[in-house]
């Protein structure tokens, strides 16, 4: 697979008929610049504005259409917003795991609220660690997106009644409303007094969790780029080093050259700003937008996402990061959305926390799929064994069972490289 190469998010593919290599060419858009003029009151009626232009005009179908709903407050807004435009009961759809769920109730009580035809499917963790090879084959690359499970199953459950649906996915990165954002909050706010290293007291002390671990590594870094990739990355370098055959900088050039291509693009934003413009150009298509198209279409069904229609999304990235990220600990994750969507919504749907389809990997490590990965680490044909050490790996899946250290996102990667690599390379 040394010529196989795959277009790179803010790219297209170029290829002339009379010949030559195929040329991969940016996209070259014109970031919007933060508006600071506004009030609150200005942005709300903008947005609102949009976003019902964006569903109404997604809802254009020739054929009737669906809705994937968890009863967070994106789903929500989709939901609320098609229901007026729809000229009959919509249908919604959601999926929950039968050891977990926290989407279930959210979501009925959305559903009863606008008289919708709704659907359940359930799954138990045991269906979800046999069903991710089949996830894996319609990816068709390894990923960390938790959900691709549960996405391909409710797309394979919708796709028996509908060829379109609706969903609220995408409004997270442009929003601010990941739990990594808290990060890049703090250098703002405080990473002048946090050391560009931490010490290993301080890991030992608040790095049990793998994103506040990451967060840690992250605050202290001045270089923008560099807290970028050390926020998203599966592995920091000390990590990388130690579980790699490889070893070297794992983040390399090709990374650095295409994150900071789009990081200059929007220089003149502030830091968390451009964080956010980054992520949403990157990351977004790269783990969410790409992955989701390819398991939807495995089934025959086409999922819009409204929430990232052009005018919509390019005024959400204009609006200050002080009227998307609010308090220390953003409290009110995705603040001016809420405060945009109340308008319509009732508030306590409105003021619903996240819900994505949820994948508990933490629960489900602690399962069977636990034994399975120290079972993979240890063969020696395996393809993690072939490219990393298995006792490094061993030690990151006895850290997580022990309660010692939190690894579902290393564990996840190195399980979906190697249902991947199996199926692609046999």
């Amino acid at each position: 697979m040394v010529k196989v190469k795959k277009v790179r998010p803010g790219h297209y593919l170029e290829w002339r008929t009379a010949g030559g290599e195929p040329q991969d060419i940016r996209f070259t858009p014109d970031p919007p610049a933060i508006d600071r003029g506004k009030s609150e009151g200005e942005w709300i009626e903008i947005l609102n504005s949009h976003v019902e232009k964006s569903i109404k005009r997604q809802m254009v179908s020739d054929v009737p259409l669906s809705i994937l709903l968890s009863g967070g407050v994106d789903s929500n807004a989709v939901a609320w917003i098609a229901n007026k435009y729809s000229n009959g009961p919509l249908s919604t759809y959601t999926i929950i795991f039968r050891e977990s769920d926290i989407e279930s109730v959210p979501a009925r009580e959305m559903a009863a609220l606008i008289h919708s035809r709704h659907h359940e499917e359930s799954v138990s963790f045991d269906e979800a660690v046999a069903g991710m090879d089949m996830a894996m084959r319609q990816v068709e690359e390894p990923t960390t997106n938790f959900s691709i499970f549960l996405y391909a199953m409710i797309c394979k459950k919708v796709a028996a009644d509908f060829k379109v649906a609706l969903a609220g996915q995408g409004a997270d990165e442009p929003w601010a409303g990941y739990r990594r954002y808290f990060a890049e909050h703090l250098h703002g706010t405080l990473g002048g007094l946090f050391p560009q290293n931490p010490p290993s007291l301080m890991v030992s002390l608040f790095g049990k969790k793998e994103q506040w671990r990451k967060g840690l590594y992250a605050i202290g870094e001045s270089d923008r780029l560099t807290r970028f990739l050390k926020i998203h990355s599966v592995f920091n370098q000390e990590e990388w080093r130690k579980a790699s055959k490889g070893g070297g900088d794992h983040w390399g050039d090709e990374s650095r050259e295409l994150l900071g291509y789009w990081s200059t693009l929007a220089r003149d934003m502030g830091d968390f700003e451009n964080f956010l413009y980054v992520d949403t150009m990157t990351i977004l298509p790269e783990l969410a937008l790409m992955p989701n198209d390819k398991l939807a279409m495995a089934y025959g069904l086409e999922v819009r996402p409204p929430l990232l229609g052009n005018d919509y999304l390019r005024t959400v990235l204009s609006i200050p990061i002080e009227l998307r990220y609010r308090g220390l600990f953003n409290t009110m994750e995705k603040y001016l959305h809420r405060k945009a969507c109340a308008k319509f919504l009732p508030q306590a749907f409105a003021n619903r926390k996240k819900l994505p389809f949820h994948f508990p990997m933490d629960k489900i490590v602690n399962g069977k799929l636990g034994t399975e990965l120290l079972r993979i680490f240890r063969d020696p044909n395996s393809y993690c064994a072939a490219f990393f050490h298995p006792r490094e790996l061993e030690g990151i899946v006895n850290n997580h069972l022990s309660g010692k250290r939190m690894n579902q996102k290393k564990l996840f990667a190195l399980w979906s490289f190697e249902l991947w690599a199996k199926s692609a390379l046999g």
